[in-house]
């Protein structure tokens, strides 16, 4: 009956890290079990040592516990659902009373610590396990069972007395036994907790690890791009070869006009070859592949996909014409000054340069392999030995414990229990190196199959990594978003509650005022006040979709007004000014304004950002062609942006966040616009950016389809 956002589902119960479930039976004995990191039920029993075989007045009662780490390396759920339940917990966590399934208050709420969880476990951190901001669960009670926990009188929790004593009294010494037992460092059933957090906390340090060296090879190949990309454009490679060819031509001439024939023809080809290979030397300077392994973002794909682009284009326009050029040079110096050279010499010399460039090339990188193989190797030998010596250790202190101990006192099942104990301890030492072993053996195979296969080209990992760098920004600005609207909502529904009020009172002040001259100044003041608020409340009203259920026809004047007096005193402070043409103000067009409001609202406030600082500081809202757009004097947007503006995450803004262009484009898809950008110094006149929303041709059937799915929507 409460919404999901506001207490905890069985969906999240389910998902904590652990969980305590049983029954305290009418002598206050603790029977049930306790899960640890979703491992199988282990069965736990907790006497209450006061009972002393009386039955206890507060009566039997159930429990039941989850439990969640407070650390992001020692959990086994996802990051987002910690994230989501690690807020709740420090906002509604607790141990919850209910009495025949209705709550007892004030028991549950963070600041009513009656089992004085958090102040022990402020005192003494490794004994007190618990933390109500790490817990949530319920204590079951019913009317017969425990009618003598009587509530007071403003049901605000048990009255004291015996059965009141005595119900805390055995939860404190539970959560006391299960912490110590459990959760805390030499406890009797800690070993599935301790070595799945261990493990938890070594994935976890992997998985940092690896980003990092991911990050830092991202980084590393963003700088490779970004320097060669600034290089090309700045003409760094047409200068070289430039150079190139003026050097080689300069070379063979020399080399021509040698008296002696023979050194002659040997200059001639060195100097031909040389130009070659600095040729081929330049052009390689300029080529880069994508780092193996590793996954790109969104940003970083799209500039190397225009690197790649760029890169053809240095190859056409830059060193093919320049093979050519060096071809052309060659011959007519060597026919101009009648150098005799064997062409098939020429060529070899020729070929016998490039090869060596790219042996040269190829016999580098092989060597940085079998650099890393032998690393791999040392440290897989490494590891294999440090297990071999820790298994050696553990039998030999098993060995000097055991000559340690005296037998003769020991009968047959005494002598049973010791071996099961020996043989328990050596089977888990071999169990944690086999599974060490197992993963090291896999990860090798996994690199031993790929290396067999010449065939493979995709690298999974890498392509993994670019899904989950996505999905991560994505989830990112999709919580922010989301937010921010519930946000609005909260602000808006409490708003007109409190309005509501204040709008009466003031209804109510006025007949005084009237009649009270110094009263009436103040009632003018409060009446002012409130009006500019109540003005600020009238601006949610277009955005809130649930109020328009159905398209309505929306006037351009309409949406003038709104965003001239949404940014009216930013507008008077930057000294920017907004115009609005006859045609803009007379446009009608269909829609929601709950999509069109925010859409201009965003690109007013881009535009304010980028014209503020101008010495021509104007906005214009305007139609061409039947469609609207919003125009500024600011410098425009760069030619390589004006598609990347609208992705998710993108911004050229200082503190931007890159979300509004993002959102606006996608509202309006689903409502049947589209909006463009572009530098069109004729739209607007103004020279700057030019934002254009103009509708998607409609088709057949659609309209009945669209409504169809908004009702379902709403």
């Amino acid at each position: 009956m409460i919404a999901d956002s506001e207490f905890f589902t069985p969906a999240e119960f389910s998902a904590a890290d652990h969980h305590i479930t049983g029954r305290f039976d009418e002598f206050g004995q603790f029977t049930g079990s306790v899960t640890i990191y979703g491992q199988d039920p282990i069965a736990y029993s907790v006497a209450w040592p006061d009972a002393r075989g009386l039955l206890i007045a507060c009566g039997p009662f159930s429990l039941d516990v989850a439990v969640v780490q407070g650390e992001r390396d020692e959990t086994r759920l996802d990051p987002e659902i910690w994230a989501e339940l690690t807020q709740k917990m420090a906002r509604i966590g607790g141990l919850y009373i209910y009495r025949d399934n209705i709550r007892v208050l004030p028991y549950g709420n963070n600041d009513y610590d009656f089992l004085d969880i958090e102040r022990n476990r402020t005192k003494t951190l490794p004994r007190y396990y618990f933390s109500y901001r790490r817990m949530f669960g319920v204590i079951q009670l019913n009317g017969h069972d425990n009618s003598k926990l009587k509530e007071k009188a403003g049901r605000e929790g048990f009255r004291e007395g015996r059965a009141y004593g005595q119900f805390r009294d055995i939860l404190k010494n539970f959560f006391l036994q299960a912490a110590i037992d459990f959760f805390r460092e030499g406890g009797s059933a800690t070993d599935v907790y301790r070595d799945r957090q261990n493990e938890l906390k070594a994935a976890e340090a992997d998985r940092l690890k690896h980003e990092r060296r991911q990050g830092q090879k991202r980084k590393a190949f963003q700088g490779a791009l970004r320097r060669a990309t600034d290089a090309i454009e700045r003409g760094d490679p047409a200068a070289a070869t430039t150079k190139i060819l003026a050097d080689t031509e300069r070379e063979l001439r020399s080399a021509a006009i040698l008296d002696d024939v023979d050194e002659a023809a040997e200059r001639f080809i060195s100097a031909e070859s040389l130009g070659r290979s600095q040729l081929a030397a330049a052009r390689s300077a300029y080529r880069i592949g994508t780092p193996r392994g590793v996954g790109l973002s969104k940003t970083l794909r799209k500039d190397w996909e225009r690197y790649r682009a760029i890169a053809a284009d240095l190859d056409e326009t830059v060193f093919v014409p320049a093979q050519e050029q060096l071809d052309e040079i060659v011959e007519r110096t060597a026919v101009y000054f009648g150098i005799d050279v064997d062409k098939r010499v020429r060529l070899r010399a020729g070929v016998e340069s490039t090869t060596k460039i790219a042996q040269t090339a190829v016999r580098r990188e092989a060597n940085e392999l079998r650099r890393l193989i032998e690393q791999v190797s040392a440290d897989a030998n490494e590891a294999v030995g440090e297990s071999l010596r820790e298994l050696d250790r553990t039998v030999q202190e098993t060995i000097s414990d055991l000559s340690r101990r005296r037998l003769d006192d020991l009968d047959s099942a005494g002598l049973d229990n010791l071996r099961s104990e020996i043989d328990r301890a050596v089977s888990d030492e071999v169990d944690r190196h086999h599974a060490r072993f197992e993963q090291l053996s896999s990860q090798l195979d996994e690199a031993r199959s790929f290396a067999k296969d010449r065939e493979a080209t995709t690298d999974v990992r890498a392509l993994d990594d670019e899904e989950l760098i996505a999905l991560r920004a994505r989830a990112d600005s999709d919580l922010e978003l989301m937010q921010l609207g519930t946000a609005i909502q909260i602000i808006n529904h409490e708003y007109i509650g409190s309005v509501r009020s204040m709008r009466e009172n003031l209804r109510r002040l006025k007949s005084w005022a009237d009649r009270n001259d110094a009263l009436n100044h103040v009632y003018q003041d409060l009446r002012a006040s409130f009006d500019h608020l109540d003005g600020y409340l009238s601006l949610f009203t277009p955005l809130q979709r649930r109020l328009y259920r159905s398209r309505i026809e929306i006037r351009g004047r309409d949406v003038e007004t709104f965003v001239r007096e949404l940014f009216e005193e930013r507008l008077a402070r930057h000294g920017v000014t907004l115009v609005a043409t006859a045609e803009f103000q007379d446009h009608l067009f269909e829609g929601f304004p709950s999509t069109h409001y925010p859409v201009f609202v965003n690109l007013v406030d881009n535009a304010i950002y980028w014209v503020k600082d101008r010495s021509r500081r104007t906005i214009e809202l305007g139609v061409s062609n039947g469609s609207m757009y919003v125009a500024d004097s600011g410098p425009g947007v760069s030619t390589r942006d004006l598609e990347d503006i609208f992705e998710l995450g993108f911004t050229r803004k200082s503190a931007g966040r890159g979300t509004g262009l993002y959102v606006s484009r996608q509202v309006l898809r689903r409502d049947g616009y589209e909006i463009t950008a572009s530098n069109d110094g004729r739209v607007g006149g103004l020279g700057g950016a030019v934002f254009t929303l103009e509708p998607l041709p409609t088709k057949p059937g659609a309209e009945g389809a669209d409504a169809h799915e908004r009702q379902g929507e709403e």
